[in-house]
């Protein structure tokens, strides 16, 4: 029986308390889940080097994301947990989750086909006059950029509108599969329309996100995203937590 699920309005600065116990996870197995974030950036790496990374990813992120929900999970209970015991207990809902990645890779499919459709040979030739200024040392010709920039943003905005719903419906999906056994459909349908009734604490958390993201490519090495990828999924599951309340949930507390 699916439990029923209430669903609390956050407050507009609620990204800022998600990120604090966020770090209040990551404190309480912090090994754990650098070990964690090092097996998924190591094979986001591994899919990088194929022709489809990108369509790759975004199928396979549901997958990711419900294995940190359930790090996040144990952390909330103060247990100990393993990335190498994690994928095991997604057995029950690699179906679902399967569904939910197949529409993550459709809408990238879809995305990044318009852009070539509509804007790949300007996307081509930006591409060869900034490589070709970095290899010389020169400045490519702000004028010819803008031209061809004029005619790829178009195709840009219009992927967006694709990728952006999608990602919306994507965020909590995987947690609400996890701990309230929605279907994929559901649970996407649910995420999306918390994401957007509660647009502006959600732009918020996401611009703190971005400042963050920020902070990992000024770090060298690869550390910077070792650490902001646990940081970002630990505030997720704690802002999952506080917006969806299911009668199973409180019981357990």
């Amino acid at each position: 029986m699916t439990p029923r699920l209430r669903v609390t309005r956050p407050s507009l600065g609620a990204g800022v308390f998600w990120l604090q116990g966020g770090v209040a996870l990551l404190r309480q197995g912090f090994v754990a889940w650098l070990g964690l974030s090092s097996a998924v950036l190591l094979a986001l790496l591994l899919l990088g080097m194929t022709g489809a990374g990108a369509i790759l990813a975004s199928f396979l992120g549901p997958f990711v994301v419900a294995l940190f929900m359930l790090a996040g999970d144990a952390s909330r209970r103060a247990e100990r947990f393993s990335f190498l015991v994690l994928p095991g207990q997604l057995r029950p809902t690699v179906s679902p989750l399967f569904q939910v990645g197949l529409v993550n890779a459709l809408a990238t499919l879809a995305a990044s086909q318009l852009i070539l459709v509509m804007a790949g040979s300007d996307l081509e030739t930006i591409l060869t006059l900034v490589d070709a200024a970095g290899t010389t040392g020169g400045s490519a010709n702000p004028e010819v950029l803008n031209q061809h920039l004029e005619r790829v943003m178009p195709a840009l905005w219009t992927a967006l509108l694709i990728v952006l719903p999608v990602s919306m419906a994507s965020w909590f999906a995987p947690a609400l599969i996890l701990f309230d056994a929605f279907s994929a459909g559901r649970a996407l349908w649910w995420s999306l329309w918390t994401v957007l009734t509660n647009v502006v604490p959600m732009l918020l958390f996401a611009l703190l996100l971005g400042g963050g993201w920020l902070l990992a490519l000024i770090i060298p090495y690869g550390i910077g995203f070792m650490l902001f990828l646990p940081l970002l999924m630990a505030a997720t599951y704690v802002g999952y937590r506080s917006i969806f309340h299911s009668d199973e949930a409180s019981s357990d507390k």
